[in-house]
């Protein structure tokens, strides 16, 4: 069986609105998915991409574009370096 890394290790990124569109900043880590619309990180991943802007999980969408899972809420363990993140919506980048 082939393992597909996008299935398994999604880029955590901080986002911004510049221009009235959604941009990708910077991505500070990966995200694995847990089910019921959660992934886990290590805890440092979700303070850095929530202090420099939006937190969104990165899915390709198969046309080699990104799709932009935008997080409802989060939570760290800080004894451990770990975070779960809760998603809600998804997004393109590049749109508004």
């Amino acid at each position: 069986m082939a393992y597909n890394i996008p299935d398994y290790f999604l880029p955590v990124y901080s986002v911004i609105k510049d221009n009235g569109s959604l941009q990708i900043k910077e991505i500070h880590g990966t995200a694995s998915y847990i089910g019921n619309k959660k992934f886990i990180t290590a805890g440092h991943t979700i303070k850095f991409a929530r202090d420099n802007g939006l937190l969104a999980i990165g899915h390709p969408d198969g046309n080699n574009d990104v799709v932009l899972l935008f997080s409802q809420g989060e939570e760290i363990k800080e004894e451990f370096d770990i975070g779960i993140i809760e998603i809600s919506v998804s997004i393109r980048p590049g749109t508004c």
